[in-house]
């Protein structure tokens, strides 16, 4: 299964961290934990057979 753009962008938004300095960051770590709650549960039902067409096709 794929990523779709808006699966990364979404994981990319929510993984941006506010420092006390007034800073926005990114890191390789926050990032790929945020993509992967999104995508890990896409995978698990069709690895069980349980997902929905719409949800295979992503």
């Amino acid at each position: 299964m794929l990523p779709q753009h808006s699966d990364i962008e979404i994981a990319w938004y929510a993984s941006i961290q506010q420092e006390p300095n007034g800073w926005k960051t990114v890191t390789t770590q926050f990032y790929i934990q945020e993509f992967s709650e999104y995508i890990a549960p896409l995978q698990d039902a069709v690895d069980l057979e349980i997902a929905t067409e719409e949800e295979r096709s992503l």
